[in-house]
């Protein structure tokens, strides 16, 4: 039988899904009434930094007030030569804003209607009704700790890039006739794209609402297709390529410690993972263990895989959800994380689920 919190997650899934025929019919009704009363429920704030070609969008949504974290992002972003215009899905307290200042040009507080894509349609029409050129737009969202290694390259490869559009990972959807499609807490579009009149198009008649599976399904999965099927290139710095390249990389010991790990996420999967493990030392016994974990059932959701094999591949993102899967792998990651990490983000990753 599978975990009570994935029976209690497919039950709310399918309550969801029986909304979508209404969500479908009235969400471009509830965009246009966000739309006409934006100019009043806005507030726009301006920042110290002076706007630059390269654009950060960073979406925030912390109604208890803005992390530390959030605070070394926005510096890191600013380092590397990024503007940063700050997208608040929740009211910003006056010290918020002050301490945000100095590293962004602006600083947009909405209402948290549309979920991150509702605050990245804000900030991407705001940015495109500025009128100022954009060299590269780059989409962060708050969702996750950003960066947690250091020495990451994703922002050099962002910069570097000639894909109109380029993420972090490129995700495998469980149903094969579905398109592969970027995952969206960080992102970002080339110039081309970003002055075509396919992206003003896509943003303002983008359908949002107040639905999150709605959001993941209708905006996250399409938007990569959307462009792509309209001839615009896309990249990605990571795709399961590198992980099987990465476990071909770790010691033995750290190969045990992700089968450990697999047969603690999954009990079922404990049944074939005790036995491989009781082969270890014998001749076959590390060609068996790769070929067990690049089995479909194995499950390399890339932010779901041992903090070592995170660490192997130089992947700079961890998830700031609640739910099982993440809780039960950030005590290790943090360990893994010593030494190689911002002591402010370090200090907020060890201390998040307790």
């Amino acid at each position: 039988m599978p975990p009570l919190w994935i029976v209690k997650r497919e039950v709310r899934r399918t309550l969801d899904q029986a909304k979508f025929p209404f969500l479908i019919a009235s969400a471009p009704i509830f965009r246009k009434l966000h739309d006409r009363r934006k100019s009043r429920t806005s507030r726009l704030t301006m920042g110290s930094r002076t706007r630059g070609p390269n654009v950060a969008l960073v979406l925030l949504y912390q109604p208890k007030g803005v992390l530390a974290s959030t605070f070394e992002t926005c510096r890191y972003l600013s380092a590397k030569g990024y503007s940063c215009l700050i997208v608040s899905n929740a009211v910003l307290s006056e010290g918020d804003r002050a301490t945000l200042s100095p590293y962004c040009f602006e600083m947009l507080e909405r209402p948290n209607f549309g979920y991150d894509f509702g605050g990245y349609r804000d900030g991407i029409l705001h940015l495109l009704n500025s009128e100022v050129p954009m060299k590269g737009l780059l989409v962060l969202n708050d969702s996750i700790w950003f960066p947690t290694l250091s020495g990451e390259d994703f922002l050099d490869h962002v910069m570097a890039q000639k894909a109109d559009i380029y993420g972090a990972v490129m995700a495998r959807p469980k149903r094969r006739s579905a398109p592969n499609h970027l995952q969206s807490y960080a992102f970002a579009f080339g110039q081309s794209l970003v002055e075509s009149p396919e992206f003003a198009d896509y943003w303002r008649n983008l359908p949002v609402c107040n639905n999150r599976r709605w959001t993941i399904r209708q905006c996250e999965c399409k938007m990569t297709e959307h462009f792509r099927q309209r001839g615009f290139s896309v990249g990605a710095r990571w795709d399961f390529a590198e992980v099987v390249a990465a476990i071909g990389r770790l010691s033995d010991d750290d190969l045990v410690a992700l089968l450990q790990w697999d047969a603690r996420r999954r009990k079922n999967r404990a049944l074939v993972v005790t036995p491989l493990l009781a082969l270890r030392g014998q001749p076959e016994w590390r060609k068996q263990a790769e070929d067990y974990i690049h089995l479909p059932c194995a499950g390399k959701f890339i932010l779901l895989l041992h903090p070592a094999l995170l660490a192997e591949m130089g992947f700079p993102f961890l998830k700031k959800s609640f739910e099982a899967n993440y809780t039960k792998f950030r005590p290790i990651y943090a360990q893994v994380l010593e030494g190689r990490c911002d002591p402010i983000v370090l200090a907020e990753v060890a201390q998040w689920d307790r």
